[in-house]
């Protein structure tokens, strides 16, 4: 088979772990190669004007797909250019970031292509101009030029950055030294209007430590400590903030074939554009977000009320993306209907509370004694949940945090030289390894999996063991987890 038109036709996108990468479609391939066995060798362009042609006629969706498939090469192609032309401007966003919401855009654009020819180029500055103009909605930018990441640091709540410290291990003494130089900054720091939102200055730098110092003396926690503080101290606590910010409150990365949560197996991908919902036109929708969005990260007392099945449910399909189906059969339920009333459940009551405490007495009032929730409502809490998830992943980075600490150094040592080889590191050299070492990276990483495997399990009150997707998912946490720490301490 023409691998090119393999490659524009039959491969769809994949993020996960901040990697894209493009698999092949088996049912597309199959399609394609059908078409060239009766028209055998089809140009690029040929082969386009067919499934644009069966597109209008065809009903199994394939020819569809096909379109999507050709629009994310566009995409990836435009997201790519974007981010280039405006990295310095963009803040937290990765390019994995911007490539996902230039697939999100071109999965709408298929019925359009099929109805009016439309030429690459066409195609590359209009989706490169939604990606555009989605990207500053995201970031709120009022103006481009100032958005830069003492911007961020500046306008941040206090609770917020409180939060992403402590997602980021940072713990008693650090998280207080961490929000009083934070403090200290916001005072001295202040653009005047129509600034940019460069870093400090080695002025205000000392500024903000003459700030700290004055401050500490009346702080319960820190008036105790007699540590040097200067412009350099300064400098690396606020370097420190922004990161946690970065890996706390970045974009939530998706993979565009995965189920969704409540389609019977069906992918964002499967979706055509009318099938997408709009839930910005829907006003009734917009006022639940806005009550379930408010004060997500203070759940603590509605998860209180759980009892350890509700709360193992909710735990392991939200936080750790297991399947309806592996949930049933964890808890040796039927099927995975149960599952999804129970979760349904939990997320009618968890909507009522945060209506009530909006003021929203009416809707809560309808929602109670609503039978099951209207399955665009139902939706979108899900996808809150999932993007804007509780402490409970601090308390997973936090349970790793305890075990890696408790390691011996030299553990910690090849662990990190395991690190050193891994391909997210560019240009890392090619580091040989014996099998004896490679023994010893296996044990001390399962050591890492098992310790939060054992704590999960006492925290839900059930057996773990057999669930070989949750295994895997905290395998893939400890590996980010790992890297973090590694990105963090590798130079010390």
């Amino acid at each position: 088979m023409d691998e090119n038109l393999m490659w524009w036709f039959c491969r769809l996108p994949v993020i996960a772990n901040r990697e894209l990468r493009w698999i092949p479609e088996a049912s597309l391939k199959r399609n394609l190669e059908k078409v060239l066995e009766s028209k055998p060798g089809l140009s690029l362009e040929e082969t386009l004007m067919i499934f644009i042609q069966q597109s209008r006629t065809c009903s199994c969706g394939l020819p569809a797909k096909h379109l999507q498939a050709y629009l994310y090469k566009i995409a990836a192609k435009a997201a790519k250019d974007f981010y280039s032309d405006y990295e310095s401007r963009l803040g937290f966003l990765s390019l994995e970031d911007i490539s996902q919401e230039g697939f999100i855009i071109a999965s709408k654009l298929a019925k359009l292509l099929a109805s009016n020819e439309r030429t690459v180029d066409y195609l590359y500055n209009d989706i490169k101009h939604k990606i555009r103009d989605r990207v500053f909605q995201l970031l709120s930018w009022k103006s481009s030029d100032k958005c830069k990441k003492h911007w961020r640091l500046r306008n941040v709540s206090e609770n917020q950055l409180k939060q992403a410290l402590k997602f980021s291990g940072y713990t008693n003494f650090g998280l207080e030294s961490h929000l009083l130089a934070w403090k200290s900054f916001k005072t001295v720091y202040a653009p005047a209007k129509g600034e940019k939102y460069d870093p400090p200055t080695p002025e205000q730098r000392e500024k903000i430590a003459d700030s700290y110092l004055r401050q500490r003396k009346r702080s319960p926690e820190l008036k105790q400590d007699n540590s040097r503080i200067d412009a350099d101290f300064i400098e690396q606590c606020l370097k420190n903030c922004i990161q946690a910010l970065k890996v706390h409150y970045s974009v939530q990365i998706i993979s565009l074939d995965a189920p969704l949560k409540n389609g019977e197996g069906t992918t964002f991908l499967d979706q055509t554009s009318e099938e997408i919902y709009n839930y910005e036109a829907d006003a009734t929708t917009i006022n639940y977000n806005k009550a379930y969005s408010a004060n997500f990260q203070e759940s603590e007392e509605f998860i209180s009320k759980l009892d350890s099945k509700e709360l193992g449910l909710l735990v392991l399909y939200h936080v750790f993306d297991i399947s309806m189906d592996a949930i049933a059969e964890l808890y040796k339920y039927k099927n995975k209907s149960k599952v999804s009333r129970q979760i349904n459940k939990s997320n009618q009551k968890w909507l009522v509370e945060e209506c009530q405490k909006q003021g929203m007495t009416q809707k809560a009032e309808e929602l109670r004694t609503q039978k099951k929730l209207n399955a665009e409502i139902s939706q979108l809490v899900n996808e809150v949940r999932k993007n804007k998830k509780t402490d409970f992943d601090s308390q997973v980075y936090q349970t790793f945090l305890k075990i890696w600490q408790q390691l011996e150094p030299s553990s910690q040592e090849i662990l990190k030289f395991h690190l050193k080889r891994k391909p997210w590191k560019y240009n890392a050299p090619k580091l040989s390894i014996t099998p004896a070492e490679e023994e010893k990276i296996a044990n001390i990483f399962q050591v890492l999996v098992n310790g939060i495997l054992q704590w999960l399990e006492k925290e839900l009150q059930i057996s773990l063991k057999s669930c070989e997707p949750l295994i895997h998912k905290i395998s893939d946490l400890v590996n980010e987890f790992l890297i973090h720490i590694y990105q963090e301490n590798i130079n010390q």
